[in-house]
């Protein structure tokens, strides 16, 4: 959307209890998205310029976390402001964005293009079964909103894979929003079990509408774009 969008969505977010008006800009007061978000406290903004950031991230707290996009609505710093998280600094946490305890809906995540995860591993302890999902955005606990976001070629190989675009974790998440994304191009492969969702795959409750989701494939197995178990 434009203006009018970010206007209202701006409106909501400063009117919501607890929100601060703290502004965080990276890279000027910050040089790293995650030492933004690691310098905000509940209720802040961290306004991320364009550019292109070899960053694996994690939220845990309310805050806001956008490009210029929710200062103007022009759509092309979505484009032009990229979290790249081909290089984790842990093998087993490579999703390029991370959403955990401490967040929730209004911990939001809007503006950017979301690429180059392979996801992140996972031990579902009642089966003892390692999963990895996620690859662009995984919600692990708490909540999100992920919204105006390109979600683009992101990649997890595994036996048991799930969401290489967006993938929530655990049923006890109470509440994500995904909304008006565009989630193209992700990709599992090496996929045995039926839940592939290679653009998207939840088991929380949550609000999924108006997101474009094209040309994401399961390489090998079973699998759909999207799913929910």
């Amino acid at each position: 959307m434009g203006k009018l969008f970010v206007l209202v969505f701006l409106f909501i977010l400063m009117g919501s209890p607890g929100f601060s008006q703290t502004l965080i800009r990276v890279p000027q007061d910050q040089p790293t998205i995650q030492a933004g978000i690691d310098a905000a406290a509940d209720g802040d903004t961290v306004l991320v310029g364009e550019g292109t950031y070899l960053e694996n991230i994690v939220i845990k707290k309310k805050i806001l976390l956008a490009s210029l996009y929710v200062l103007d609505g022009d759509t092309s710093h979505i484009s032009k402001t990229i979290i790249d998280g081909s290089q984790p600094n842990h093998a087993d946490t490579g999703s390029t964005v991370i959403f955990d305890t401490g967040a929730d809906t209004s911990s939001v995540l809007t503006g950017f293009t979301i690429t180059g995860g392979n996801g992140t591993r996972l031990l579902d302890v009642p089966s003892q079964t390692w999963w990895r999902g996620g690859g662009g955005v995984i919600v692990i606990d708490g909540g999100a909103r992920i919204v105006h976001n390109r979600i683009v070629d992101n990649s997890v190989s595994a036996t048991t894979a799930f969401g290489s675009g967006i993938g929530t974790w655990s049923a006890t998440i109470p509440y994500v929003i995904i909304e008006s994304n565009l989630v193209m191009s992700n990709s599992i492969q090496l996929n045995t079990n039926r839940f592939g969702g290679a653009a998207l795959s939840s088991i929380c409750p949550g609000y999924v509408a108006n997101n474009i989701v094209t040309r994401n494939v399961v390489d090998s197995g079973p699998g759909e774009a999207v799913a929910f178990l």
